[in-house]
């Protein structure tokens, strides 16, 4: 590993009026294989963008955070030797989050030394159309060179949040010294066998201990004050003394990342580690010797809560993946260089050959959807309320009424806006927007019914006679089924809720990710100048697959 400088990595508006500079971001892009033939609409936005700055006398300032502590940004999280045998290599990995996402997003990651400007390594291409919420972006093994005795990852980012806004073009760097590191062990967060069904590392929160089935951590919290809660305990041995006081010789670093949100609400943009965090996770570490463990633990009952990462309020829809990024640089006895050690989030952890770094599954917040006092029919004609339903029950399935037994269950409070719809017929349902409820031409979230608009019901489909937002402030629910994934269909993924029908949590999912990914519906929020992009972008990747 290649020890890195913590206090980089400040997001900076990269000014296009300057000659030098507009060359060098083209320079950047074209070593990624970002080119004008297969990339036309970028090198015209590049273009553009230099214009507008010159308009308006610079380059505009990155956004302020939100009141919860995200911001749209890029992070370069590991700069390090990709050899696993034989000579080091120079590789580097990053990220890009927009906050609220973005409809054109591409990124370029490099290694270059900083006495001579070499390129070290090159970037690998990447970008996103529609949603641009998360976007990882790592340099080509092919052709790294080994290291030197000053290093940069350079991280340049471009997008275009709405058609009509500007582009905007930034950057940020990590400085790296040559030096090997040891790999830390996590043990936690981890996968464990209760939780089979996912890749992500999957956290409920809110209600009481053990009352989800299918879910690696459960931290009970008061209501209404859920927050993202990460437990956090592992160890590393350096290969020299661990300096005291910890309070003083460690440095925290941290971000989480949220990706792919809802199509109308897209999620996206990034938060660092609160300050007080830091302090409370420098507090729990112990040194002895070149070891430094850590232990900020998972709850083991509802009355040994734990003392996980508190990253502050939950404020968004189960559609969210989650990515964690967190760095220690650890003084050394005798070490001119300190020590420096990741924990990063990857949808696998094998096969990642960085020194210095633990990769593990990203993370899934548990969130729910339905009124919990809903009632739900089970197969044999007797109802439940959602809150009330178990592993050990079957619901009978929407569609064909066939039984179908329940998987795993979740609930949560929540406090914020909700949909109610009424029908013709007297019934009553409150659910969140992104929840899809079933009609007659197929899944529908509930933010988009109006009235008029016709749902299936016990009896048949009835009309809408009201579909509106309110204040809701109570307990949501959501199921998965046990039904075969393959094809995951309504038939078997869909329930009654106050007699209405709509989808369980994996259909959900497979609703929404199926609108993300509609080329048609991307292509419709795209400006025209990246249509020819997007095309070639198709072509690659069913080329790729």
């Amino acid at each position: 590993m290649l020890a890195s400088t913590l206090s980089d990595n400040e997001i900076l508006p990269v000014d296009l009026r300057d000659d030098r500079v507009f060359r060098d971001v083209v320079v950047m892009h074209l070593l990624a294989g970002q080119t004008p033939d297969t990339h036309p609409g970028l090198h015209r936005a590049l273009s553009a963008a230099r214009e507008q700055q010159v308009v308006r006398g610079g380059a505009e300032e990155p956004e302020p955070p939100d009141p919860q502590g995200f911001s749209s940004g890029g992070v370069v999280t590991v700069v390090g030797d990709l050899a696993v045998t034989g000579p080091e290599r120079v590789g580097a990995k990053g990220f890009v989050s927009i906050r609220g996402g973005a409809v054109m997003l591409t990124a370029t990651l490099h290694v270059i030394d900083a006495d001579t400007g070499n390129v070290l390594a090159r970037s690998q291409s990447a970008q996103q159309y529609g949603d641009g919420t998360y976007l990882p972006v790592a340099t080509d093994p092919a052709g790294a060179l080994g290291p030197t005795e000053n290093m940069v990852g350079c991280l340049q980012y471009t997008y275009q949040k709405k058609v009509g806004e500007p582009v905007h073009v930034e950057q940020a760097q990590l400085t790296a010294h040559a030096g090997k590191q040891p790999d830390p062990v996590v043990v936690h967060p981890v996968k464990t066998e209760t939780s089979s069904r996912d890749s992500r590392i999957r956290i409920g929160l809110g209600r009481g201990t053990g009352r989800v089935d299918d879910v690696d951590y459960w931290f009970s919290q008061p209501q209404y004050d859920v927050s993202y809660a990460v437990p956090l305990v592992g160890r590393v041995d350096f290969p020299a003394e661990v300096m005291q006081p910890l309070r003083t010789t460690v440095e925290i670093s941290g971000y989480l990342a949220r990706e792919k949100g809802d199509v109308d609400q897209p999620g996206g943009g990034m938060k660092p580690i609160p300050e007080d965090q830091k302090v409370a996770l420098r507090a729990s570490m112990q040194a002895a010797g070149g070891r430094l463990a850590w232990c900020m633990a998972p709850a083991t009952s509802k009355q040994e809560p734990g003392k996980p990462l508190d990253w502050g309020p939950l404020k968004w829809s189960s559609d969210e993946t989650v990515r964690l990024h967190l760095e220690f640089s650890v003084e050394l006895k005798g070490r001119t260089c300190p020590g420096w050690v990741a924990i990063d989030t990857g949808w696998a952890t094998e096969g990642d050959t960085m020194d210095g770094v633990a990769v593990i599954p990203p993370l899934d917040f548990l969130y729910c959807c339905v009124a919990g006092d809903s009632l739900t029919l089970l197969h044999d004609g007797t109802e439940a309320r959602l809150d009330a339903v178990r592993t050990e029950h079957v619901v009978r399935g929407a569609v064909d009424g066939a039984g179908i037994p329940v998987a795993d269950t979740r609930a949560a409070p929540y406090h914020g806006p909700a949909v109610r719809i009424s029908t013709s017929d007297g019934r009553s349902l409150v659910l969140t927007p992104n929840h899809p409820v079933l009609t007659p031409a197929g899944p529908e979230r509930a933010g988009r019914l109006r009235r008029g608009d016709h749902v299936l019901v016990t009896d048949g489909t009835v009309p809408l006679t009201e579909a509106e937002t309110i204040d809701y402030d109570g307990v949501l629910c959501n199921l998965s089924l046990d039904a075969p994934e393959e094809p995951l269909e309504a038939r078997l993924h869909s329930m009654w809720a106050n007699g209405i029908a709509v989808c369980d949590y994996r259909l959900q999912r497979l609703f929404q990710a199926r609108r993300r990914n509609d080329p048609d519906r991307i292509r419709s929020v795209l400006d025209p100048m990246f249509h020819e992009d997007f095309r070639q972008y198709l072509a690659r990747t069913a080329a790729r697959d």
